[in-house]
Formats: C-alpha cells, sequence, structure tokens
C-alpha cells in the first residue's frame, strides 16, 4: 500500500505492510512486525507495537506510543510527548521534539536531535553528534559518543560514559563513575562526583594500566576530588589508598598534578559559575 490516506481510530493487525508517502490520522491503533515505509505522516496518538519497522523520513505527531524493539530508519520526526519502549533503534539524523518518553536500552544513531525535557530511562546508546536540549534526564549506564552537545540542566545517572569533545551546558549533574573522554567543555555550576566543580582535568595510563588508569582530577569549591576507577574520595584519601599498594610513584604524581592544577585554578580566579 502506497499513497493512501489512512483516517482516524483504525485498527490494523500484525505483519502488514505499508509502502511510502503514506497519511496517517490520528488514533489508530498498529499491531506487531508491521513494515512501514519512508516519509509516512503519522497523526497525533497513534499506538505501534512492538517489532515494527520503519522507513525513513517519516513524521510523528504528538502523544504517540511505540512498543519494544521497533526499528526506524532515518530522518524521521518525532512532534511532543511521544512515548517510546525498550530496546527501539533509532538510527541517524532523528529528531525528537519536547517532553518525550523513552524506555530502556534503546539504541541512537549519529546526529539525533533531542528536544526539551525528555526523559531516557537506563542503558541507553548514543552515537556521535547529538545534540540534546535543556532539562533533559538520563538514567545510568548511558554512553554517549564524541563531539555531543548537551544543554543546560541535564541530570545524568551514575556510569554514563561521555566520549571526548563533549560539551556541557550549565547546571548540569553528573552521577559517580562517569567517564569523561579528554578536551570536554562544560558550563557553569557542574556538579560532579557530589562536589561543586570549579574545574576538572584528566590523566591517561599514570599507573601503567592504559585505558584503566585514567584520573579525573575535580578542583571544587571545598578542596580536590579525585575518581580513578572504582575510587572517589579526596586527594589525601587517594594517596592513601595508592600508598597502601605499594603505588608510591602513582601517589606522588596524582598528587604532584593535582596540586599545580588547583594553584592554577586559584591563579585564574576560576570558580565554576558558583560565585554567581
Amino acid at each position: 500500500m502506497s499513497n493512501k490516506y489512512f483516517g482516524h481510530e483504525n485498527k490494523l493487525g500484525d505483519k502488514n505492510t505499508l509502502g511510502d508517502f503514506n497519511e496517517l490520522g490520528n488514533k489508530n491503533k498498529f499491531g506487531n512486525e508491521n513494515t512501514f515505509g519512508h516519509e509516512n505522516t503519522f497523526g497525533n496518538e497513534n499506538k505501534l507495537g512492538d517489532f515494527n519497522v520503519f522507513g525513513n523520513g517519516n513524521t510523528f505527531g504528538d502523544a504517540n506510543e511505540l512498543g519494544d524493539k521497533n526499528t526506524l530508519g532515518d530522518e524521521n520526526t518525532f512532534g511532543d510527548f511521544n512515548t517510546l519502549g525498550n530496546r527501539n533503534k533509532l538510527c541517524d539524523f532523528n529528531s525528537l521534539g519536547y517532553k518525550n518518553k523513552l524506555g530502556n536500552k534503546n539504541t541512537f544513531g549519529d546526529g539525533n536531535e533531542l528536544g526539551d525535557e525528555n526523559e531516557l530511562d537506563s542503558e541507553n546508546t548514543f552515537g556521535h553528534e547529538n545534540t540534546f536540549g535543556n532539562g533533559n534526564k538520563f538514567g545510568d549506564g548511558n554512553e554517549l559518543g564524541d563531539e555531543n552537545t548537551l544543554g543546560d540542566e541535564n541530570t545524568f545517572g551514575d556510569f554514563n560514559t561521555l566520549g571526548d569533545y563533549t560539551k556541557l551546558g550549565d547546571n548540569c549533574t553528573l552521577g559517580e563513575s562517569n567517564k569523561l573522554g579528554n578536551g570536554l567543555k562544560f558550563g557553569k555550576k557542574l556538579t560532579i562526583e557530589g562536589v561543586k566543580c570549579r574545574d576538572l582535568m584528566t590523566m591517561g595510563n599514570v599507573d601503567g594500566l592504559g585505558g584503566q588508569g585514567q584520573v579525573v582530577i575535580i578542583v571544587h569549591t571545598e578542596g580536590i576530588k579525585i575518581r580513578a576507577g572504582c575510587f572517589s574520595g579526596s586527594l589525601d584519601e587517594f594517596c592513601a589508598n595508592a600508598e597502601s599498594e605499594n603505588k608510591i610513584t602513582y601517589s606522588k604524581v596524582v598528587r604532584a598534578a593535582a596540586e599545580a592544577f588547583e594553584q592554577c585554578v586559584n591563579e585564574k580566579g576560576m570558580t565554576g559559575g558558583w560565585d554567581d
């Protein structure tokens, strides 16, 4: 079927195939394992089941509901207040509007755009060069690729991984055990590891363990905090822990770097925006 107009409140069962350029009205219900072509238009408040496949360039209105394990192609557009279930796959350059809800373990391709105040549950995976609006919430175990841009007032759960050249806006909050790549840029009033960050830097392979040896040094409003592997604590606590494991050089190198970094932050008058 292609180039058809479907009205409102229709019911389509499972394993149907719809071609390209169809127009679907509001409050239709679709079963499971349907296949949709390219550049279809979906109205508002439709319900789509599980394991559906969507082509490229489809347009979804507001308040639609998609089930689990759907696959969406490239350059689809979602309106506001849509709900996507778990384990959906979104390819590249999709656009999501405001206040959408996405379930667990979804996969996002490259160059997707998410508007403001979307909610994403746990263990989502993001590709490269995605753009996130304001007020988004991310669950635990998310992975973000390189060159992502995040707006203001985002909240991240624990165990997130951010690639290189990520930019974070203002008032972001990151949980514990995050991994931040090199060249990270962040805005004012960043809270990380439970402290108010003035500035931070990373060091790699200090203990000779390759990628496992990354150290994050955070100069915050009350002192210095270190994140290294599973360890998170003050500089003194870090050094005591390292020396108890007979890692004397490791302790001294990190202390010297951390104290020199704190001195530079003080000399530059960097406050992280916490004096506003």
